[in-house]
């Protein structure tokens, strides 16, 4: 796994999100993630 910012391999699990999945932090740019996040977007209706 990489860190979407700068592409370090430097990562700590970083405990969990809301919905219970995993976060994690890079250990170079201090940076917080969600390996395969998903993005939910509302609708203007």
């Amino acid at each position: 796994m990489n860190c979407p910012k700068y592409c370090s391999s430097k990562i700590k699990k970083n405990s969990h999100i809301s919905n219970g999945k995993q976060n994690h932090k890079c250990n170079d740019c201090g940076r917080q993630f969600v390996e395969q996040s998903e993005q939910n977007l509302i609708s203007d209706d």
